[in-house]
């Protein structure tokens, strides 16, 4: 036993390395099948990114090039565009 510990210390330190230790290990197949599951899952953040880009693009860009035109109306003194 360490010598800054107490019994009840040391013996949740051994319970808590007993469980990490007696961890079945997973096999090739559940492996996999996680693999597959990660994959899914990337795939359809992927398709929701693309939708909601596609979906909103147009429309934000639209307002960013109104933005970029009433900041050079300003820098050269003229009125800026009626929209």
């Amino acid at each position: 036993m360490a010598e800054n510990t107490t019994p009840r210390e040391h013996e949740h330190t051994d319970e808590m390395t007993l469980d990490v230790v007696s961890a079945p290990k997973k096999s090739a197949k559940e492996r996999g099948a996680a693999m597959v599951e990660y994959a899914l899952l990337l795939a359809l953040i992927a398709i929701v990114a693309v939708g909601a880009i596609r979906g909103f693009g147009g429309g934000v860009g639209a307002e960013y090039n109104d933005i970029n035109a009433d900041i050079d109306a300003a820098i050269n003194g003229t009125p800026p565009a009626a929209g």
